[in-house]
């Protein structure tokens, strides 16, 4: 197993608690709660100034929220949007809440994973998914003003959906740039991987591990540098001690199994 001095990024701007949040910010809180059921992390990071964290939750409830029920499609869309931003901007914490809860709104392991990949010649996502999934990516990108295609792509399946969608794609771009930043990295030494490398001994530069399933049908390597790894402060992965780290495909090989297994098993 390895053992290995490893980067972790951890609170940088300290989280205003609900129990020390003033009579404005509680306020804001009442209407998180109200909106989403509790109070996340991430939330306790701008209610440093209420009137930020407000003005998330407004086209919030008002694109998706209120969608749900409404036009439930949609918001399967909107959805991949949210994926497809926090994937490219490497977003570890808005990942970890919004794939699971891209599956309860129904999207399949296959629409989650074909987005992140070639969501062009994917044959799970509709032509409406896809044009929304380009969409959020030249606009993360800051391309989208040149790219008259994939505009024209947006005009044939969307109307005034497209300002909504640019609109929570630029939402959730700041999510993911605020999680981002707002953080600091520390040195700890861990150990217990769930991979195994070839060789023990502490790790710099990529190098290629194993890894598979827990019944031993799916087996895989990956090539990658584990030295920089990110610790997401969302409850769930805190509880798992759960380190993130991200390979392109090239860099990822199945070698035991076949891909619908692997899907399966993802």
């Amino acid at each position: 197993m390895l053992d290995v001095a490893i980067t972790l990024s951890v609170a940088r701007v300290r989280m205003i608690k609900p129990k020390e949040a003033d009579a404005e910010t509680r306020g804001v809180y009442e209407a998180v709660l109200k909106q989403w059921g509790r109070i996340s992390n991430f939330s306790q990071v701008p209610a440093h100034q209420p009137a930020a964290l407000a003005g998330w939750l407004l086209p919030n409830a008002a694109i998706q929220h209120d969608n749900v029920k409404a036009d439930p499609d949609y918001v399967k869309i909107q959805q991949l949007v949210i994926i497809k931003t926090s994937a490219l901007n490497r977003s570890a914490y808005c990942m970890s809440h919004n794939v699971p809860l891209g599956r309860k709104l129904g999207l399949t392991q296959a629409h989650i994973k074909d987005q992140v990949s070639d969501y062009m010649g994917s044959l799970h996502l509709d032509e409406r998914q896809k044009a929304a999934i380009r969409w959020a990516e030249v606009v993360t990108r800051l391309t989208a003003r040149e790219d008259d295609d994939a505009f024209a792509a947006m005009q044939r399946h969307f109307s005034k959906q497209i300002v909504e969608l640019t609109v929570f794609c630029g939402m959730w771009n700041y999510s993911n740039r605020l999680c981002g930043r707002c953080t600091w990295t520390s040195r700890r030494r861990t150990s217990g991987s769930s991979f195994r490398a070839t060789r023990r001994r502490q790790m710099s530069g990529a190098k290629t591990y194993t890894g598979g399933c827990h019944c031993g049908e799916m087996r895989f390597e990956v090539t990658i540098d584990l030295g920089n790894v990110i610790a997401c402060n969302c409850s769930i992965c805190q509880k798992r001690g759960a380190l993130w780290s991200f390979v392109p495909p090239a860099k990822f090989a199945l070698r035991v199994g076949t891909r619908s297994s692997a899907l399966a098993k993802t």
